[in-house]
């Protein structure tokens, strides 16, 4: 079955999701920003790590490896990294949600410019219908 859209519905829907295609593209650019933040603050907590590992093999590849170690284990790098993967799944749904309402606004707006196309071909006909009365009226 095909749905029908009252005038009322789409108005409502043409003034109303533009306010919230804007609050979920917000939503996205603070992610983006957190996510600058995060990718800073993972880079300054694993090379924190990595200085602070106790990394007293004998050879350079054991060293690195300790260090490789430590900074996997440790807990404010998989803190940091996590609240990273909050942060990108965060925008991932902001800009899905945004792209949803967006292609939502194009029907609605299709739908409207149908409407008006019907209403203008039904006054067209409506016209020369009109037109047609005049012509077949008797003279005055």
């Amino acid at each position: 079955m095909i749905p029908t859209f009252t005038a009322d519905d789409i108005e409502a829907a043409l003034l109303s999701l533009p306010h919230e295609i804007e609050a979920l593209d917000r939503n996205a650019n603070q992610a983006r920003a957190r996510i600058d933040e995060l990718k800073s603050a993972v880079e300054l907590a694993e090379t924190n790590a990595a200085l602070m590992a106790d990394a007293n093999g004998k050879d350079a590849e054991t060293r690195k490896l300790q260090r490789s170690q430590a900074v996997e284990s440790d807990a404010i790098v998989i803190a940091t990294r996590a609240d990273l993967n909050a942060a990108k799944l965060q925008l991932a749904e902001a800009e899905t949600a945004s792209e949803t309402q967006r292609r939502l606004f194009a029907g609605y707006l299709k739908i409207a410019e149908l409407q008006a196309a019907e209403m203008n071909l039904m006054n067209g006909r409506e016209r020369v219908t009109q037109l047609k009365v005049i012509a077949n009226a008797p003279p005055i």
